[in-house]
């Protein structure tokens, strides 16, 4: 009997400690450069939003919607989507969604999640569907997006700088809100969203 409960209590021992939290290492806060976006609006009819986030004269993101009609489903829609150029990359899944960030999350060097990271590409984050039948809807994986965090990376020199845009989807007022901006001070550094 003994016996017994001596080898329960020690396989209860090894059970219990290889259960033990471990505390999850977040990447050291990296130093950036900040951009003030000024609330810039992305609205329906109104012009794009082309962005120069580092100062080289070259385009590095534009924000912009398109009317695309789809007879066979008879609906129009509202696309909203932001695109990259050849020298600034975003990160994209097998959907075509860019990955919603919250304050504090990592934005990796490499693939993370199920997202890679493309350059020349035009994503749709939101969109409004109207169609000749029913109401008014919304889709996208950034339609409740409130002060959130859109990761990209800029190339420089054949190195990569991770930053992100702080934005907001207002569906009301059928608009995107451009906040702020950041990039990494330094090549080859995964950053955290928002800080």
């Amino acid at each position: 009997m003994k016996k017994n409960f001596f080898l329960f209590a020690v396989m209860a021992a090894v059970l219990f400690s290889s259960c033990k939290k471990r505390d999850i290492e977040l990447p050291p806060v990296t130093e950036m450069n900040y951009v003030n976006l000024n609330d810039r609006v992305v609205a329906y009819q109104q012009p794009s939003v082309i962005l120069d986030i580092n100062n080289d004269n070259e385009n590095d993101l534009g924000f912009g919607v398109l009317l695309v009609g789809d007879p066979i489903l008879e609906q129009d829609k509202r696309q909203f989507r932001v695109s990259s150029g050849i020298h600034t990359r975003l990160s994209v899944n097998s959907f075509e969604e860019t990955p919603v960030t919250g304050n504090g999350e990592t934005v990796f060097l490499s693939s993370f999640n199920g997202y890679n990271w493309y350059e020349v590409s035009s994503i749709i984050l939101v969109q409004r569907i109207e169609g000749i039948y029913g109401p008014i809807f919304w889709q996208g994986n950034w339609k409740t997006a409130n002060r959130k965090y859109l990761p990209f990376q800029l190339l420089k020199n054949n190195q990569r700088y991770n930053g992100w845009i702080e934005l907001t989807v207002d569906i009301a007022q059928e608009k995107i809100i451009l906040h702020k901006a950041a990039y990494s001070k330094l090549p080859e550094k995964n950053i955290r969203a928002g800080l």
